[in-house]
């Protein structure tokens, strides 16, 4: 007698039907996938044979498995919880580090059980972090696990899921410190995108279709300009060719529905547009500050740089709609739309580049003139502004900035700030002094859901030692220590000697009489403590 190899869901569906060659007794993959019962004919076979028949396995729904663990609450995970992963994702991480999916089109996937599992998992990877419970949060590396096992037993399937996955993955990585699975994934994105040729835009693509490529093109250009820097690694892609449009706006975009013709989208430019081109900027910044190193460095040349890309970001500032400019009225604007986390992070974003371009001329080593005076108030003041942005953001409660990213930045503005309270007038210590506190509040919220802020956090121990122990500040001077302090965010950072790095700062030791007074150490003692706890 010959038996039926499919269930009758799948035919009805016509759709294969894939039995796992693990557990030939349970539901089919594709009646597992879509939640529904699988009526598994081919237990008729075992029945006939007199050969002894395990309990079936029937999902009613189809929860994401995880791993198996030692840990009892490590089990599988409810529908229901998996949802609140992915709104957690939605809410707290997506358009800010990287933008890669059309909301509403993944809820319908995820209903739908179209959305690949690899992808999921991903998600999920990412959204537990901000789960209130801690057992939760602890499902962030099983779900990673089971994304990377699930896309590697698929790896030729060259696809926008599958790059979105390796951006998810590589995210994932970056939090857990491993930065060569980080550079991996962000690699194998990359490859993949190239290619599917996402980099130029297709016209036959739906509007949605065109405009998710887009963002993830985007994204991994985003990526190449922080991930490869923080690594040691050279950049991937060297410039993002013009395409006819650039991103709409993220509110226009997330309201679409399929099927949309473009002539009647609204096309104006989005947040992410501009962030595109701040990240070439950055990109600049980078390349400036590691030129630093050089011998005989030619001083006037590298002023006419710096004073080229301050103008670049003024422009960039002065290219921004009305509507984006930060402002009280603007923020509440894209609060209500529940984009303020995307505004905020752009202009956080500016400031950063900003102190990181500056930062050369808190100490120069050379004499000062009214220039490095004036690059170092600028410094000063855009450390201050995205701490103050920052303490914004949280106390407001809706705008959420706490993806990975934001840790190293507040770890810059940390130590600009830190500079004034070191060594500034009387009149900003007592500013620096609360500023420095409010950024180690953010410190401590992140290290909630980013463990690895711990290890992080001792980069700025180390940073506040050499300021404490260094003659005339020259810490601040700029050598091999300090741009791996600024730039290689994601490598392993040693206290500052004399004897293995190379420096033009001057060397020093404990005994070496320190500049800073004793009131003003105090004051970082006391700031740094909560800090250590």
């Amino acid at each position: 007698m010959k038996y039926p190899t499919a269930c009758v869901e799948c035919r009805v569906a016509k759709i294969k039907c894939a039995q796992n060659p693990a557990d030939p007794l349970t539901a089919c993959r594709s009646c597992i996938k879509r939640s529904i019962n699988c009526s598994r004919p081919w237990l008729e076979k075992h029945e006939q044979s007199g050969k002894p028949v395990k309990k079936p396995k029937i999902l009613a729904q189809a929860p994401l498995p995880i791993p198996q663990s030692s840990d009892s609450d490590l089990g599988v995970v409810s529908a229901q919880g998996i949802n609140e992963f992915v709104h957690s994702y939605f809410q707290f991480i997506h358009d800010r580090p990287h933008s890669l999916f059309h909301e509403r089109s993944t809820w319908h996937d995820i209903k739908t059980g179209s959305i690949r599992e690899c992808l999921l998992a991903a998600i999920c990877a990412l959204g537990c972090r901000f789960a209130p419970r801690e057992q939760d949060r602890r499902l962030a590396s099983r779900y990673a696990l089971r994304s990377k096992l699930l896309f590697t037993q698929n790896l030729e399937e060259i696809s926008i899921p599958s790059i979105q996955t390796c951006i998810l993955l590589a995210n994932h990585y970056a939090a857990e410190r491993d930065n060569r699975l980080e550079a991996l994934y962000f690699g194998i994105a990359n490859r993949m995108a190239y290619i599917l040729g996402i980099d130029k835009m297709n016209t036959t693509d739906s509007i949605i279709s065109q405009e998710i490529k887009a963002r993830v093109w985007r994204s991994l250009y985003m990526a190449d300009r922080w991930c490869p820097p923080g690594l040691g690694l050279p950049h991937v892609i060297r410039q993002l060719d013009a395409i006819p449009r650039n991103l709409m706006d993220e509110r226009a975009f997330q309201s679409l529905e399929e099927p949309t013709p473009l002539s009647t989208v609204e096309c104006r430019e989005g947040l992410w547009a501009y962030n595109i081109f701040l990240a070439d900027i950055l990109a600049s910044i980078q390349e400036l500050n590691f030129s630093l190193l050089q011998e005989n460095v030619n001083r006037p040349d590298v002023d006419r740089q710096v004073d080229g890309l301050a103008t670049q970001l003024q422009n960039w500032q002065d290219s921004l709609p009305s509507y984006m400019v930060m402002d009280e009225e603007n923020l509440a604007d894209y609060r209500r739309q529940g984009q303020g986390g995307t505004l905020v992070a752009m202009h956080l974003g500016y400031h950063h580049y900003s102190a990181l371009l500056f930062f050369q001329y808190l100490e120069p080593d050379y004499e000062p003139n009214q220039t490095s005076k004036e690059y170092a108030a600028r410094c000063r003041l855009h450390g201050l502004a995205f701490s103050r942005l920052l303490h914004t953001a949280r106390k407001l409660g809706d705008c959420h900035v706490v993806y990975l990213t934001v840790v190293h930045m507040t770890m810059v503005s940390s130590s600009v700030i830190l500079h004034s309270l070191l060594f500034g007038t009387e009149e900003e210590v007592d500013t620096a002094r609360l500023q420095l506190c409010r950024n180690f509040e953010a410190l401590i919220e992140l290290s909630t859901y980013w463990p690895c802020v711990d290890q992080i956090k001792e980069r700025l121990f180390i940073f506040q030692d050499a300021c404490l122990r260094s003659s005339a500040a020259k810490t601040f001077s700029v050598d091999k220590w300090i741009i791996r302090f600024l730039m290689e965010h994601a490598l392993p950072f040693e206290k500052k000697h004399s004897d293995n790095v190379e420096s033009t700062a001057v060397a020093f030791s404990p005994n070496q009489h320190s500049t800073v007074s004793l009131e003003r150490r105090t004051i970082l003692d006391n700031a740094l403590d909560n800090l250590r706890c």
